[in-house]
């Protein structure tokens, strides 16, 4: 595959047929925000702890991996730390496991929940983790149509990374023009759980690469670095997106760092997870690995113990596949599960040191 191998020569131009430049500077910029508000010793702790980080090195590490994708760093979406907002959430009822560590929207920017960071760790995990959604957030693209005199049709989506938003409204107009009332549909999110996966891969990079030039001592350096197999779902997200690399690396035959370095910088472009010329390339093999590789991106249904997702497993058993594809396969889904138990296990024993 030409286009995977292009990402580590930046020489060459990244720009390829039918892919455009984000223009991250048409992005709604997020509300002012006082940290006045911040009078809980918990929201207190983790102020201490943003201010504590070295902004301007990991604002510089996002903008060589924008320069590696050919991305414009000058207009970066980038949210000042000083406008990161901390809140404290009130305790949620028994039995709700659904709860927001740390959330980015266009509309406030990123926001941390500090009842739910309590380490240096966790703040700089999610942090990051958000300022990936940030960054790789796309302008909003609009369609406006007229249906009738009185109705018209107002379509808005927008991308981060690779997961994209939709919603269509139907405007109710008067004599004059004026909307009266507005219909939404609801709103369709795609590619959300790969996309989750892949945001976990690019803040493991740069948190790694931030950590080694500011010489983090060892032991907060491996805790942070595996922060990523611990949270839930974004773990299995996380292994989702790992077995994607390692499906286009084994039908493909492109080693997996090359083809996560491709992925990250079409993620920063706000390209398809699943390209025109992947597809094509997976149908000149065979029409049905195409369809494999779509059902695989938009259907997780991972087993809670082992994270194993009936599609892969499909492919791995798959006519289609010789003999040594589906060894290679199988080994790499092996790997990846002991990876993370592993990890796992040395989190809990990392902890129980402190």
């Amino acid at each position: 595959m030409e286009r995977i191998g292009h990402i580590r020569d930046s020489s060459i131009p990244n720009t390829y047929e039918g892919e455009t430049k984000p223009k991250r500077e048409e992005i709604m910029q997020a509300t002012e925000y006082d940290q006045k508000s911040e009078i809980r010793s918990e929201q207190k702790k983790v102020r201490e702890y943003l201010d504590s980080f070295d902004e301007v090195l990991l604002k510089e590490v996002f903008a060589e991996y924008l320069r590696k994708s050919g991305s414009d760093e000058m207009t970066m979406n980038w949210i000042p730390f000083s406008q990161v907002r901390v809140l404290y959430s009130v305790e949620p009822e028994p039995g709700i496991t659904n709860v927001k560590a740390c959330e980015y929207s266009s509309k406030s920017g990123i926001t941390i929940d500090a009842r739910y960071n309590s380490s240096r760790e966790d703040v700089l995990w999610n942090v990051i983790h958000e300022m990936c959604h940030a960054v790789s957030r796309g302008p909003d693209k609009t369609k406006y149509r007229d249906l009738t005199e009185q109705k018209a049709e107002y379509f808005v989506s927008f991308k981060n990374g690779f997961s994209e938003t939709s919603v269509v409204k139907i405007l109710n107009l008067d004599e004059t023009d004026k909307v009266t009332s507005i219909e939404a549909s609801p709103v369709v999110i795609k590619n959300t759980n790969i996309n989750e996966g892949i945001t976990e891969l690019l803040t493991d990079r740069i948190i790694s690469e931030y950590m080694s030039r500011t010489g983090t001592s060892s032991k907060e350096n491996e805790e942070t670095g595996l922060l990523q197999y611990l949270y839930v779902p974004y773990s299995k997200h996380w292994m989702t997106s790992r077995l994607y690399i390692g499906l286009i690396s084994v039908l493909t035959g492109v080693e997996r760092d090359t083809v996560e370095e491709s992925i990250i910088r079409t993620y920063l472009r706000n390209g398809e997870i699943l390209p025109e010329e992947l597809q094509s390339e997976l149908k000149n093999l065979n029409p049905k690995l195409s369809e494999y590789m779509a059902d695989f991106i938009n259907n997780e249904d991972q087993d809670d113990k082992l994270f194993k997702t009936k599609t892969f497993s499909e492919i791995c058993n798959s006519p289609l596949l010789t003999d040594e594809q589906k060894n290679k396969l199988q080994a790499i889904q092996t790997e990846i599960e002991v990876e993370y138990w592993l990890a796992k296990e040395r989190y809990d024993d990392l902890k129980n040191q402190s």
